[in-house]
């Protein structure tokens, strides 16, 4: 999953995303990236495990469909409030006692996360089950570059 072909060197810069899009000097460049390079799916540290990966003793890059199939699971296994700058990102996992109504929440929810990455175009299906603790989801949707994903995990 890891993307290797382009490591973080010394003096390399991270860029971090503008949360205050109006001040934003980057047109048209909704991925957090290089702004001469057009890449619709960006790179990111990788994480694995919760934990930032490690490569050759400096910080690990996640880049191409794996860089946008870790920033969904992220936003899945992220409950809505959790952040403290972004509010609305995650998905909001229950509603009570309610099943029907929490399943119901829980899909549109994932659904709402998911196409509000910029690098989703829309979203074709959304599955989920749950087992003791543990809400598996598989997600089906197409790309910014048109290819239509199937991904998923626990969250």
């Amino acid at each position: 999953m890891a993307y290797n072909s382009s490591k973080l060197k010394a003096g390399q810069s991270v860029l971090i995303p503008n949360l205050n899009f109006a001040e934003s000097k980057i047109i048209d460049n909704e991925v957090y990236n290089n702004p001469d390079l057009k890449d619709n799916y960006g790179k990111d540290l990788c994480i694995k495990d919760k934990d930032l990966c490690v490569y050759n003793g400096d910080l690990e890059l996640i880049g191409g469909v794996d860089n946008l199939k870790q920033a969904l699971l992220n936003r899945y296994s992220t409950l809505i409030g959790a952040r403290i700058r972004l509010e609305v990102y995650g998905i909001q996992a229950a509603i009570g006692n309610a099943v029907n109504a929490s399943s119901s929440l829980i899909q549109a929810s994932v659904h709402q996360t998911t196409v509000e990455d910029p690098r989703v175009d829309t979203v074709e299906n959304i599955n989920f089950v749950g087992k003791g603790d543990n809400l598996t989801v598989s997600v089906i949707y197409v790309d910014k570059n048109g290819k239509k994903q199937n991904f998923g995990g626990v969250i």
